[in-house]
């Protein structure tokens, strides 16, 4: 078995006519890091995040209520929306504190089969890396993803050792949203270590864990998959994976990150194909690759994600955790399945109640509202 080794929010709400009489709201999600309420060069779109029309004012999104998600420009607009009053909301990710609405002046493994990541493609891809080791081509041992400004997911393998002991934070740095492992490249130090107090070495089960980082950044971060979104990570779909891991079974590392894709295996399939094997695949994991094999995560993946697309971006489904070799025929990838951990990184990470704003909205009427979001 082979182990895959205070920010400011602010939303502009815009309430436009649409061509049937009926209005649209529109606006922005981003990070404003210098607080000046204004998207310029130093902040950051939000893509992927729910926004919606309250209508129960639950702080859900439910089925039955307008909603849309934030496009890779932190964009988004709910269209066709009837003169009247509504409570507008958008999700409250794990890792960012509660809103207040204000009113401005305008209202271990390595990719086999994969190709070099183009520059700047994977913004939230983490390379952890020891502290100890200058050279980042030989310091990096697992990757993992930034989900919110000061924490990175990755796997619990890659920071517990044989006997249960977990590694010191003072060992790890990380590298954010890097396509080299060469210098110079900015280092960020680690402060606390989380391990799923479920993990279960050697079986992988709960193969989770969080790195929270000493100082933020203000580099993209990608969501983790919501238990609502299990659909996006269906059988078959197509799942991009990440990585600087070994290029071949045994092989070499590459100094530059790898990407490729896997489709998601039925789940049976997956399980039945691992048990000939000798290893067990649980509910808690995901399973991706190809029955003819010949791309896969492999050494040096570990803690890296395994994504899959939504209209907006992309979402955390998967963390590498281990296979049987690297790219085997009928022996998928096995992956962390992250939707199941909501409930576990929310009570790790703070995460606010979704924003509510009144928004009254005539047919032809313009209005503009902010909302100011913290994180801890």
């Amino acid at each position: 078995m082979i182990t895959r080794i205070l920010l400011l929010l602010l939303v502009l709400l815009t309430a436009c006519p649409g061509a049937d009489g009926n209005s649209a709201i529109s606006g922005q999600i981003f990070l404003d890091l210098n607080k000046n309420s204004i998207k310029d060069g130093t902040d950051s779109a939000r893509s992927g995040w729910v926004v919606w029309l309250d209508g129960n004012n639950n702080g859900l999104p439910d089925a039955s209520e307008p909603k849309t998600l934030t496009d890779a420009n932190g964009n988004y607009k709910l269209s066709n929306i009837a003169a009247g009053s509504y409570q507008v909301r958008h999700e409250m990710p794990v890792g960012y504190g509660s809103s207040v609405a204000a009113t401005g002046a305008n209202l271990n493994q390595q990719i086999v089969g994969g190709t070099n990541a183009p520059s700047g493609k994977w913004k939230a891809i983490v390379a952890l890396l020891n502290s100890a080791t200058t050279d980042p081509f030989q310091a990096q041992f697992c990757g993992g993803s930034l989900i919110a400004p000061d924490w990175v997911l990755t796997a619990a393998h890659c920071l517990v050792d044989s006997n249960n002991v977990v590694r010191a934070a003072s060992s790890v740095n990380v590298a954010i949203g890097i396509t080299k492992l060469a210098s110079p490249l900015t280092r960020i130090s680690v402060s606390q270590i989380i391990i799923h107090p479920s993990y279960i070495r050697p079986s992988f089960d709960n193969d989770i864990a969080l790195l929270k980082l000493s100082s933020q950044s203000n580099a993209d971060a990608v969501l983790p998959l919501l238990p609502s979104q299990t659909a996006l990570a269906a059988t078959g779909v197509n799942a991009p994976i990440v990585g600087w891991g070994t290029l071949s079974e045994g092989g070499s590392s590459p100094t530059d990150l790898q990407e490729s894709s896997v489709p998601i295996v039925d789940q049976s399939t997956c399980v039945s194909q691992l048990a000939a094997e000798g290893s067990t695949v649980t509910a808690n994991m995901i399973c991706g690759g190809f029955p003819a094999g010949g791309i896969d995560t492999c050494q040096g993946d570990s803690g890296g994600p395994l994504y899959v697309s939504n209209q907006a971006g992309f979402r955390v489904a998967g963390i590498v955790s281990f296979g049987i070799g690297c790219a085997r025929p009928n022996l998928p990838g096995v992956y962390t399945r992250v939707s199941n951990y909501d409930a576990w990184l929310a009570s790790k990470i703070s995460r606010g109640t979704p924003p509510n704003v009144a928004i009254n909205i005539a047919a032809g009427e313009q209005k503009t509202q902010n909302f100011a979001v913290q994180t801890p």
